[in-house]
């Protein structure tokens, strides 16, 4: 079996940060998708949701750690996810469409327990409790709830806000306080709060990323979570601090878990590594229907390369890639020719959502380099790199104004995720919407801003450029995958999308009729920034899926 020396970082007497290199090994190596595991309570198997060797639908198998082929666990007609094994070893409890069951461990019949409205499940350490991402009433929002495995009553432990879901729970190891992931639209971040609910939630991390899953150190002193790498971040602290990456120095890695013996005091990690290889691709738009010429291959590696931004001029693409190992803003010709590195940001999770100036001199983006997501510029040329944003709230996703004088962005500063602008230079910031932004562009004759209000959401609406009435536009369009250029919006249509491609449409400013405008072919990605449209509204890059899967890695002695 192959085997990685990986460099964690640990913290000596005198306090400096030291690398120490630890061995990982792949846990699991199947095609298809394999996630979210969870270590029976002696170390030895590790329970985990697998779309199984047809790659159709997600089920729980159980593997023990010395390599045996895995046994299935569950069977079921919809996917079954977020296994976790009871402290006493007999149960496993998932959740399946929207519904917490548990499971014996030898197999036998599923009783349903409760109903889940979000993601992650966490047994307290006695095995009496579940907390659950749910609610208490169907009015209510959803936050923590710790649910009676022997009764099924309910408890609320946390109350979001109306634009957040908590959701991911994990138990400290004492028992006395659990850690969950709070995602509003724009943002997620890790907070802990007190078991027997007598104090308020604490925000630990100032994050801004999408997080996958938390636990706890087994001394009780870090949570660690995982966000396109792993990271660990102290939970006694006044004030939340930056989050050090951990276990691995790539993207890829995401749900962690740990387990420690009771007995020998000895801990081991296990995660999934994803597999996401994205390309982009650019071609003419000629009218409806597919392309008339084949897709030209604009940029391509092994790795995940998105986030496309065509120049005025329609000679060049900016782009994010992980292709050096952190994600870092590049530049290549429109037909694929000449890429040139532009950042060269050294940890963090890096510089992605590249936008460039109206005169084409300049790129926006967002990096997150010290724990905080911040808008920068860069030379399109390279060099001259300047920090715009200094806020302790994320800020990310620029786009320029037509005339240059501004950049839009969305920010947490004001509490929620909302469309801001400010100047070119960083200074003026302006908050634009209060009913929630995510990602803007402003129309061509520069009167309104054009958004998308979260993550995940569908839909598109405007407001003046100097703020005003917030207006839905158009119900079809997902974030992540729209642009605004000459004439109208274009959107991919996910919709409508079927098993050889996926249509464009462009919403016309002019008659407010939806037309289709191309085909691309399929898989387009999702998820990510995916779609640009040159300002003429005659070419087009996107962001083609090339292969996707993820497989289990394992730390065998653990050490933060």
């Amino acid at each position: 079996m192959a085997v990685s020396l990986l460099a964690l970082r640990t913290t000596s007497k005198s306090g400096d940060a030291k690398p120490l290199l630890q061995t990982v090994e792949p846990l699991t190596s199947f095609s298809g998708n394999q996630r979210s595991p969870s270590f029976s309570p002696d170390g030895r198997q590790v329970a985990f949701a697998w779309t199984g060797p047809a790659g159709d639908i997600l089920h729980i198998y159980i593997q023990s750690l010395d390599g045996s082929s895995p046994r299935r666990l569950t069977s079921g007609p919809a996917p079954d996810d977020f296994p976790e094994w009871s402290p006493d070893g007999s149960r496993i409890a998932f959740i399946r469409s929207g519904m917490v069951y548990l499971a014996p461990v030898e197999g036998g019949q599923e009783s349903a327990l409760t109903e889940a409205a979000g993601s992650g499940l966490a047994w307290s350490r006695d095995g009496s409790l579940l907390a659950v991402s749910g609610r208490t009433s169907e009015s209510a929002l959803v936050g923590i709830v710790l649910v009676s495995v022997e009764t099924g009553r309910k408890r609320r432990l946390t109350t979001p806000s109306a634009f957040a879901v908590d959701e991911f729970p994990a138990f400290s190891w004492s028992g006395k306080e659990l850690a969950f992931v709070r995602a509003d639209t724009t943002v997620d971040d890790v907070y802990v709060v007190p078991v027997e609910g007598n104090g308020p939630a604490r925000r630990v991390t100032n994050f801004g990323e999408p997080i996958t899953d938390v636990s706890w150190t087994p001394d009780d002193r870090f949570v660690v979570f995982g966000a396109r790498g792993l990271f660990r971040v102290p939970v006694r602290v006044s004030v939340p601090e930056r989050p050090e990456r951990i276990a691995t120095s790539d993207d890829s890695a995401l749900d962690p878990v740990i387990w420690r013996s009771a007995q020998t005091g000895r801990s081991q990690l296990a995660f999934a590594r994803a597999i996401r290889d994205t390309d982009i691709l650019g071609m003419e738009i000629r009218g409806r229907g597919p392309a008339a010429s084949p897709p030209v291959r604009v940029a391509v590696s092994t790795l995940a390369d998105h986030g496309p931004t065509i120049s005025p001029d329609g000679a060049k693409v900016a782009f994010s890639s992980g292709r050096t190992g952190i994600e870092q803003i590049w530049t290549v010709g429109a037909d694929g020719s000449n890429p040139r590195q532009l950042t060269y940001f050294e940890k963090g999770l890096c510089a992605t959502s590249p936008s460039f100036s109206p005169d084409g001199k300049s790129i926006a983006f967002d990096a997150t380099e010290e724990g905080n997501r911040d808008i920068y510029v860069v030379r399109a040329d390279g060099g001259g790199m300047v920090r715009l944003t200094r806020q302790q709230a994320a800020n990310a996703q620029p786009s320029w104004s037509h005339d240059g004088k501004w950049i839009y962005f969305r920010s947490e500063r004001s509490g929620s995720g909302q469309i801001w602008k400010a100047r070119a230079d960083g200074s003026e910031p302006i908050q634009l919407t209060k009913g929630g932004g995510y990602q803007a562009f402003e129309s061509p004759d520069g009167k309104l801003v054009f958004y998308a209000k979260g993550r995940g959401l569908r839909g598109i609406w405007s407001v003046p450029v100097d703020g005003g009435p917030e207006v839905p536009v158009l119900q079809s369009a997902w974030h992540n995958a729209w642009a605004v250029a000459e004439g109208g919006i274009y959107y991919v249509d996910f919709d409508h999308a079927g098993t050889s491609d996926v249509p464009v449409n462009r919403f016309d400013f002019a008659t407010g009729k939806t037309v289709n405008v191309t085909k691309l072919p399929a898989p387009v990605a999702t998820g990510l920034p995916a779609l640009a449209v040159r300002r003429d509204g005659r070419w087009l890059a996107w962001v083609a899926m090339v292969d996707h899967g993820s497989g289990l890695m394992l730390v065998r002695d653990f050490r933060w």
